[in-house]
């Protein structure tokens, strides 16, 4: 689990240098315009696959949260 999110952290900063570069998936618009289709692709893929796993963290980040209070009100007991 603890390289699990070590490996989302990494992504996250991926996908924040990302999202405040170009948007040419963080490539000038001369380097991306020297790439192959092919190489076009790949990266729009390798970002989707960060977007993914973005969103995919944020919805079990919510989830986390609201284990945990539910966890804590068991734990402490409802205050009246």
């Amino acid at each position: 689990m603890n390289s699990l999110n070590k490996s989302i952290k990494v992504l996250l900063v991926i996908f924040t240098i990302q999202g405040c570069s170009t948007p040419y998936y963080g490539h000038s618009k001369k380097d991306w315009e020297k790439l192959s289709e092919e190489e076009r692709n790949a990266i729009k893929k390798e970002y989707e696959f960060i977007l993914d796993t973005k969103n995919e963290q944020a919805h079990e980040d919510k989830i986390d949260a609201r284990t945990q209070s539910i966890i804590d009100l068991g734990v402490r007991g409802k205050k009246y």
